[in-house]
């Protein structure tokens, strides 16, 4: 009786799991005095579904002797997705030497009154082109690379701001050590430790800030999910990073419509010719009046003795 409550629990357990997405690795008993006790859960996103449980880690169980569970030991693939990436021209403007460009600015045909065009539009289309060009000499244009990564829900207008403070301040401290290794003196050595310190501060109340920010988030978000299973689980997938999964490039969408339309075919095809369904009445003086309320203990049991006779049932058509 104890090794059937056992197995109907095992196979419960397992079912929750796989509903949701996750797998139990087979390992061996992980307890001196015997039996499962610790597992490893893993996602099916992590395993190869064609190749099912030959891609399920490999754990080995060993006793170290430092506690009375064993020690588990297992391997993963990881594998990193790479970050979609987008180009752009940009202009550093911090180099630019606003000395230069003014001497610049009076030497080209902006001002001189007298080579500007009349029509207005062809000022402009000058006015552009004038200024482009002392700009490329000044300061080129490169093309960087970005990396844009999507911003955490919580992230509001206070914690941009105390991210640019940071970053300010961290320029700063980098901008004083440069001066303070050029001219070494004891105002230099003070204001490198001031812009440190500042700096330090500044980070750990952003630091503080994000944490603060993000629990709050996610307390308001469970509460007001809690009657929502559906809402609170797809919050809990983004709270775990796992979200929405990039877009393969692997099918297009004409593959995906025509597996299901040669889906559909192939079972037209094996269904021809074949007979039609038959349906069986109620017994005389057999009807259903009422209903018995079940008890939780007896709800495994009636969810598998309704699945099975569904089972029977679409079978037998």
């Amino acid at each position: 009786m104890y090794i059937l409550i056992a197995v109907t629990i095992h196979k419960q357990f397992t079912d929750l799991l796989s509903h949701y997405g996750f797998s139990v690795s087979p390992t061996t008993a992980t307890h001196q005095a015997g039996g499962t006790i610790d597992a490893v859960v893993t996602r099916c996103e992590v395993t190869d579904v064609s190749r099912g449980a030959e891609c399920q880690p490999s754990v080995s169980v060993n006793d170290v002797g430092l506690s009375d569970h064993h020690l588990l030991i297992w391997s993963l693939r990881a594998r990193k997705l790479s970050t979609p990436t987008q180009t752009a021209s940009r202009r550093f403007w911090r180099q630019l030497d606003v000395d230069q460009l003014r001497e610049q600015l009076k030497a080209s045909t902006l001002c001189q009154t007298d080579k500007w065009p009349d029509d207005i539009d062809d000022m402009a289309a000058m006015y552009e082109s004038e200024l482009n060009t002392l700009l490329d000499c000044l300061i080129p244009s490169r093309v960087v690379t970005l990396r844009p990564r999507p911003s955490d829900p919580w992230f509001d207008d206070e914690c941009r701001e105390a991210k640019r403070l940071t970053r300010r301040l961290e320029r700063a401290y980098s901008a004083v050590c440069r001066r303070a290794a050029s001219q070494v003196n004891t105002s230099a050595s003070a204001d490198v430790v001031a812009t440190n310190t500042a700096w330090y501060a500044q980070r750990r109340n952003y630091r503080d800030l994000g944490r603060r920010k993000s629990h709050a988030f996610w307390c308001a978000t469970v509460k007001s999910e809690r009657e929502s299973p559906s809402k609170l689980w797809r919050s809990v997938n983004l709270l775990l990073g796992r979200g929405k999964p990039p877009t393969s490039s692997d099918i297009n969408v004409d593959e995906f419509s025509k597996f299901f339309h040669d889906k559909v075919d192939a079972v037209k095809q094996s269904t021809t010719g074949a007979l039609d369904p038959t349906f069986s009445t109620n017994r005389s003086g057999v009807s259903l009046v009422t209903f018995t309320p079940v008890s939780v203990s007896c709800q495994p049991f009636v969810v598998c003795l309704t699945k099975a006779l569904l089972q029977t049932r679409f079978r037998s058509r």
